[in-house]
């Protein structure tokens, strides 16, 4: 793999550089993307953020117009919801205006993504980069692209893509970080690692946080936005999922569901039920909680965390997913009902192998 001095280095040398999230971004995805523009743009450099799907309303503060979202043929701007949940003009940029303006970008980017299938809608524009790279913390990820730099022991691609800013800071010259830079950061170590709670958390995060803390970062701003900043439509669908999760493999693992029924009825947004898994994995007992997603009748996300010992990757991986050790997810095409199904008896078998 390369060294994030090389790709700095590579960055460096660039002027138009597009950079691409995973599908359905959380804190670490947007955070580290952020980040990254920011400082790109402050070099400079002609640099944009695509995306494909609304973001959660709790981490849109970290969009400072860096987002642009394409349709599903990757053309133009479907709209771009705002921190208060309106429209957002400044995102009203049409991605074919500015490839045409530009030409072909020179670099595409995956963050806290390994392959393009996390980000179908966009594939296309990212075969279009005369560079591909990959920054990335999943022990699942593969280095496919021209340039990777991928450690699957970073607590989260924030902390990778801190120590990149400070390598293209000594490669430029310039002074890069400062307290916009260091909330999205912030906000990225601090979603990836359940607040520092998660057995992820490392002495290295820790010190990064010191770090940003110096620079001027409001950590307490943050989290207020992240973490308690609930809707109330949230708590109602919150409620309802685990009022009728399930229980099993002897009270080691639970599962609910979140349809788009059950949306409806709540008036909820999708990722407003992110919270529930973090919720079943917190109940005495259980080592392993499931949450199944219905975006279609034939299409199911899937969330998985493990407390202590369970290996919930190896489980996605079973499915064409991925991830971490304890944090995972993988997508099924089936119904709902099916995919209750499947996971329950993966995971049982999954608890199981862990007492043989």
């Amino acid at each position: 793999m390369d060294t994030l001095r090389k790709i700095a280095e590579t960055l460096y040398e660039k002027n138009s550089i597009f950079i691409f999230p995973h599908v359905n971004m959380d804190g670490d995805a947007l955070g580290s993307s952020s980040a990254l523009c920011s400082a790109l743009r402050k070099l400079g450099k002609t640099a944009y953020i695509l995306t494909e799907d609304d973001t959660a309303y709790n981490i849109r503060f970290l969009d400072r117009g860096y987002c642009v979202r394409v349709d599903c043929a990757g053309l133009q701007v479907c709209g771009c919801a705002s921190e208060n949940g309106g429209s957002e003009n400044r995102a009203a940029v049409d991605i074919a205006s500015i490839m045409a303006a530009i030409g072909a970008p020179d670099v595409c980017i995956c963050v806290d993504c390994g392959s393009t299938d996390r980000f179908a809608a966009r594939a296309g524009i990212f075969a279009l980069g005369a560079m591909s790279m990959c920054i990335d913390h999943h022990v699942t990820s593969k280095p496919i692209f021209d340039m990777n730099y991928i450690d699957g022991g970073a607590a989260a691609t924030g902390e990778i893509v801190y120590d990149l800013i400070k390598e293209l800071e000594t490669v430029s010259g310039c002074a890069l970080l400062d307290k916009e830079i260091g909330e999205a950061v912030f906000a990225a170590i601090a979603t990836d690692t359940g607040n520092f709670q998660y057995s992820n958390t490392t002495a290295k995060s820790h010190r990064i946080a010191a770090e940003l803390l110096e620079l001027g970062t409001d950590e307490n701003s943050v989290c207020i936005k992240i973490y308690q900043n609930a809707k109330i439509s949230g708590i109602r669908l919150n409620a309802a999922a685990v009022n009728k999760m399930k229980l099993f493999a002897g009270g080691e693992a639970a599962v609910a569901v979140v349809t788009q029924e059950l949306l409806t009825f709540c008036d909820a947004e999708m990722s407003e039920a992110d919270g529930i898994v973090e919720t079943m994995r917190n109940i005495r007992g259980v080592e392993i909680s499931v949450l199944l997603k219905e975006y279609k009748t034939d299409e199911v996300k899937v969330s998985m965390r493990a407390k202590a010992y369970a290996n919930v990757a190896a489980v996605a991986a079973k499915f064409g997913g991925g991830g971490h050790i304890r944090a995972a997810g993988c997508t099924l095409k089936m119904n709902v009902s099916e995919a209750e199904k499947v996971m329950m008896e993966a995971v049982s078998e999954a608890l199981r192998k862990e007492t043989e």
